[in-house]
């Protein structure tokens, strides 16, 4: 019984340590940008905390961006996950914080949403922050202009969905959210219901049969004809 309880606390003492030594390393310094990977300029970096502390301040929202050299083999969405969660990134226990996770070195970017805010960035609109916006900058080494123009546009869409407005972001136009398939199709699926249905009323009433009445007579009383 004892060595079964050693194995289970060895088990999971291999697998917290690893998360929480990592997330020991991250330290905020009462802002909301944490640079680990030491490639972010100054004055990108100031602008960005004086939105987030805005932002903040009027939704009780975060966005916590996050920049390390290394992953050391966590997957990236994992990782930004943990981050959310262990900082409590916005309102403490109201699941609204952001995080934009970045490791330059291994090109893993990672986008994670608390689950209250998830109609404020959707799958389609993190897809097209990393993937338009950040991941065409890292390609060029222009990891500052990436993260800064992704990060805008995630405190935007945050202050939106909370009906706010940043200080200094108020004529800030960014990139609409992509419509997902299902929005794309949906006219097309309502005109195909349409004509199915239409085509389905013409068949029934073209290849319908005829329907006969017949009179049943006497109603089948054969008496003898002397009876009668």
């Amino acid at each position: 019984m004892f060595k079964k309880w050693l194995v289970l606390t060895t088990i999971c003492f291999a697998l917290i340590v690893p998360v929480t030594s990592a997330m020991d390393r991250i330290n905020f310094d009462n802002a909301y940008v944490y640079d680990g990977a030491n490639i972010l300029r100054y004055t990108e970096k100031k602008l960005l905390n004086l939105y987030l502390k805005d932002l903040h301040e009027k939704t009780t929202a975060g966005v916590g961006l996050v920049t390390l050299p290394t992953l050391k083999g966590q997957r990236v969405e994992d990782r930004a996950m943990y981050i959310n969660k262990a900082f409590q990134i916005g309102g403490y226990g109201k699941e609204n914080g952001v995080v934009i996770l970045a490791s330059p070195e291994e090109n893993k970017i990672a986008i994670d949403v608390g689950y209250s805010i998830e109609d404020a960035i959707p799958d389609v609109r993190k897809k097209q922050i990393i993937s338009e916006i950040i991941q065409p900058e890292f390609e060029r080494k222009f990891y500052t202009k990436g993260l800064y123009e992704g990060t805008i546009i995630c405190i935007m869409d945050v202050a939106n969905f909370y009906n706010k407005k940043i200080n200094g972001l108020e004529y800030k136009e960014i990139p609409p959210v992509p419509k997902t398939f299902i929005q794309k199709i949906t006219p097309l699926n309502w005109a195909l219901a349409f004509l199915f249905f239409l085509t389905g009323i013409i068949y029934y009433y073209a290849t319908r049969k005829p329907e006969f009445k017949c009179y049943l007579g006497f109603g089948g009383d054969f008496r003898d004809f002397d009876e009668w």
